[in-house]
């Protein structure tokens, strides 16, 4: 199986910013050592997301 790989723009961002939030928040509540202390609350997540977001 084949899977492209896409920069992922701000518009998409913020257009998935609860999944990539959920995302953020399984990582670190599996362990990923990424930064961030688990357990991590769904409004950490979101928070970090909305900082990245330039406009």
């Amino acid at each position: 199986m084949k899977a492209d790989i896409e920069p992922l723009t701000a518009a998409a961002a913020r257009a998935h910013l609860t999944e990539l939030a959920a995302l953020l928040e399984d990582a670190v509540d599996s362990g990923a050592s990424i930064g961030f202390l688990s357990p991590l609350a769904p409004s950490e997540a979101t928070d970090y997301y909305k900082l990245l977001d330039p406009g």
